[in-house]
């Protein structure tokens, strides 16, 4: 299938005011169309929508039509981000079992959060009355598990060598985490100099040292977690499944040679899949990215939460234009700390051009135009999509 290379640009509503500035330069302030970006490659990618939902955050929408038709969803979270912080599913008290089952959905909007995904496998503990009298329904998760600091879960003692999790404390240091022996059920971990805080587990690791573990062959919807060599980045994946002719799921070796080959993941887990492969998003409005192969949302034993920065609309700072004899026209820009920003020029509010990206290092950057010479100029910006 050849790659497609754009999409149509698609416009939405918002005011340009122009405004003058000694007769000289024009300043259009607003949104202006989104575009969907595809890339492709030669060997896996079909077609490939990137966009930055929130500070912070890279969103790949990603089709496949071979080896057979996949819609994936794969989240690339820096960790060195201004307001990136991660949640998991507490305790639950006195309550049988460990956890209250909840929905991703519900998770997300009880949070705050702005992504969760479901997160490992558990066994059901029964139902009780909730608030209000609801019926609530209780789990026990069958792998490590800690939350906020606070032990939930202990490993699982079978033995299995591919026991691994994700550990991420409070100031969003990553480790990649294994039991300090395989044969106990307990707390204990490696490396023993970890900082217990958010952490998530899984009998199958299915990268360990940048070497695929997986050996699953089946075909299913699937939930992975994995981090880069160097723990700065937190990649989330889900893939839908068991919907033929939309997606017909992955298998774990599939998942762990995309992670690696195509994001640069070196150490990922397996989570829970099938009908619990689950990824929302609050954009603003709380909803199921992905769908489900049950058609619903399930109950999650636990579920894992990203909170992140939505980009501010940016402005031009006042008095900040500078024109200079040999035509550079430079400008600065205020958005959100960590965001980036396109700047579009024109000569004509009609032909747009970028003009450049810039980082927010704090609130605020500069922009240049190196051919500002003749007749006006319109700028006008906007987060990076």
């Amino acid at each position: 299938m050849p790659c497609r290379r754009g999409l149509p640009e698609f416009r939405q509503p918002g005011k340009f005011g122009p405004s003058s500035m000694k007769g000289r330069r024009v300043f259009s302030l607003g949104w202006f169309g989104f575009v969907g970006l595809l890339a492709c490659s030669p060997t896996i990618q079909a077609a490939t929508v990137v966009t930055h939902p929130f500070v912070g955050v890279k969103y790949y929408h990603r089709t496949e039509t071979s080896p057979r038709p996949l819609v994936m969803h794969i989240l690339e979270i820096d960790l060195t981000a201004p307001g990136i912080s991660v949640a998991v599913t507490p305790d639950n008290g006195a309550k049988p079992g460990e956890t209250t089952r909840q929905r991703t959905s519900d998770f997300v909007a009880q949070l705050g959060a702005q992504i969760g995904i479901n997160g490992t496998f558990y066994t059901t503990a029964g139902s009780g009355p909730g608030p209000g009298g609801v019926t609530e329904y209780y789990a026990n998760l069958t792998y490590f598990h800690y939350a906020s600091g606070n032990p939930v879960s202990t490993w699982s003692g079978t033995g299995d060598p591919d026991e691994r999790g994700i550990n991420i404390t409070s100031n969003n240091v990553a480790t990649f985490i294994r039991p300090f022996a395989i044969n106990q059920a307990d707390y204990l971990v490696r490396p023993t100099a970890t900082v217990l805080y958010n952490a998530i587990s899984s009998y199958d690791g299915i990268l360990i040292t940048n070497a695929i573990t997986a050996t699953d062959a089946n075909l299913h919807p699937r939930t992975a977690m994995g981090l880069n060599a160097n723990r700065t980045r937190l990649y989330l994946l889900v893939v839908d499944g068991r919907q033929t002719g939309y997606s017909e799921g992955m298998t774990t070796i599939e998942v762990a040679q995309l992670l690696q080959s195509d994001y640069g993941v070196t150490d990922a887990i397996n989570l829970d899949g099938g009908g619990s492969t689950t990824l929302v998003m609050a954009d603003p409005v709380v909803r199921v990215v992905n769908r489900p192969s049950d058609g619903v949302e399930r109950l999650q034993g636990c579920n894992f939460g990203v909170f992140a920065t939505v980009p501010a609309r940016p402005s031009f700072i006042a008095n900040s234009q500078q024109y200079f004899a040999d035509g550079r026209f430079q400008g600065a820009l205020s958005g959100t700390a960590g965001a980036k920003y396109e700047i579009h020029v024109s000569p004509d509010l009609q032909n747009w051009s970028l003009l450049s990206v810039l980082q927010m290092t704090n609130s605020s950057a500069q922009f240049v135009d190196t051919n500002a010479t003749g007749g006006l100029r319109f700028y006008k910006a906007r987060p990076l999509p």
